[in-house]
């Protein structure tokens, strides 16, 4: 494959250029097997539980599944890795196999409570909409150190109760970045990932680039079995020149400028747009060509300020009009110049409505969505999400949430309006010496 290199020529010599060595996993670990299985289960763990059950011929029937095939615990345990092959649009039969699957590990949890079978327990528990009793059985695990399970239990945070307005949360978001952790800790290849994404980015955790530069130099000298090694290495490539640290940075570049891939090019280009425009500007025309969600917003970016060349603003609303148009980032791009009005008719709505899809993957986007909200009685069509994540990022203390928060809902958007809910906000800053909320005390004061 042109482009492609082997593992070996890949730099990860770069990363040995760094006195700081990648979190240690416990050392229980070493005796563990699920090194030899984490990395192959880890995507099926990570997705919904009823995308598992494959397409099936069509010729089955719900009689197939109305007992066991085998003793309880192997049933279980057997089509919790391997689920037969069924037809998931056929209701009647998926119930049929869910309840046969249900039975069989309900019974051998009966007599059997070890790690894998509480697990199976667990994950058919949330296959049928049972969540309720699917949290205690993973706990039963992750309390013997299963890796797998810890990663449920922040799953069932993240995908089930993180922003769900009604149900009362069972788990809590300190909880879950725990499990996380923990999951990351016992080299669970898919919690590695999160846990390293979450801190560049800042998502349920609080933004931490030292730190995410261990986790991402642990996954490029093991990356998961899904990944290929450049994928790892642009990863840390990325994260690396992130770094407050200029020797970081620099091993950032040199790790970049070793990846012939469009992805690493547009990142490299960001980190030295400043320093060199005209280098920056051509490397994501090229990236342009395979990795267009990666180039398009810096690239119409440099043509709007006529950075690296001359400017060309037809160009740049071009290409944020018609490339990659199912990239958040791309949108949120767009949106900045409907809020800003110059190239395009000024629009607060679609602004808001783009730069909403960009904030998913960037926190700054997300105190400037609030902004927008908070000035304007525009909406959006998930306002939960907005709350959720300025509500973690206050709790963790990301510089800027909590006034954000604030703001917001002492704004008059009737989408985020909570005088109460704002102003208990507002005596927490006090309390903790942020005087910048000492201006919402006014409105706060009266009734």
């Amino acid at each position: 494959m042109p482009g492609r290199r082997d593992k070996a020529t890949l730099p990860t010599r770069i990363i040995a250029m760094s006195s700081d060595q990648p979190p240690a996993a416990p050392a229980s670990d070493t005796a563990r097997s699920s090194r030899r299985w984490a990395a192959i289960v880890a995507i099926a763990m990570s997705l919904p539980l009823a995308m598992w059950v494959l397409f099936g011929s069509g010729s089955e029937t719900a009689n197939e599944f109305a007992e066991p095939k085998s003793v309880p615990n192997r049933t279980c345990l057997e089509w919790d890795a391997k689920p037969p092959s069924i037809n998931i649009f056929d209701r009647e039969i998926k119930k049929a196999h869910n309840d046969a699957w249900l039975e069989a590990c309900r019974r051998a949890a009966d007599t059997d409570s070890s790690a894998r079978v509480m697990r199976a327990y667990g994950r058919v528990l949330m296959a049928v909409g049972n969540r309720g009793e699917a949290l205690p059985a993973f706990q039963i695990a992750a309390a013997q150190g299963d890796a797998a399970a810890w990663y449920e239990i922040y799953e069932f945070y993240r995908s089930w109760e993180r922003s769900d307005p009604i149900e009362k949360q069972r788990v809590k978001r300190r909880e879950a970045e725990l499990a996380l952790r923990k999951a990351a800790q016992l080299d669970h290849s898919y919690a590695m990932l999160m846990l390293t994404v979450s801190l560049e980015r800042g998502d349920m955790v609080k933004r931490d680039i030292p730190e995410a530069i261990l986790w991402a130099q642990r996954l490029a000298l093991q990356p998961p079995k899904y990944w290929s090694p450049q994928d790892a290495h642009v990863m840390l490539g990325r994260i690396l020149v992130k770094s407050p640290n200029a020797s970081d940075r620099a091993r950032g570049i040199i790790v970049l400028s070793g990846l012939p891939r469009g992805d690493a090019m547009a990142t490299l280009a960001q980190a030295i747009r400043a320093e060199q425009p005209e280098r920056a500007r051509a490397l994501l025309e090229d990236a342009l060509r395979s990795y267009p969600g990666h180039a398009v917003g810096p690239l119409a970016d440099m043509l709007i300020k006529g950075e690296g060349g001359p400017a060309d603003t037809k160009r740049a609303l071009s290409l944020l009009q018609t490339k990659a148009q199912d990239v958040g980032l791309v949108k949120a791009e767009l949106g900045k110049l409907y809020l800003d009005g110059k190239l395009v008719p000024r629009n607060l709505d679609e602004a808001a409505r783009l730069i909403s899809q960009g904030a998913v993957w960037d926190y700054d986007l997300r105190l400037l969505l609030a902004k927008i909200l908070t000035e304007n009685p525009v909406s959006i069509s998930y306002p939960e999400g907005l709350l959720t994540s300025l509500t973690e990022a206050t709790e963790v203390n990301e510089p800027g949430a909590r006034l954000a928060l604030i703001d917001l809902k002492l704004s008059a958007n009737p989408q985020f309006a909570d005088k109460a809910g704002g102003c208990s906000l507002v005596e927490q800053a006090l309390a903790a010496g942020d005087d910048a909320a000492r201006r919402h005390t006014p409105a706060c004061a009266r009734t």
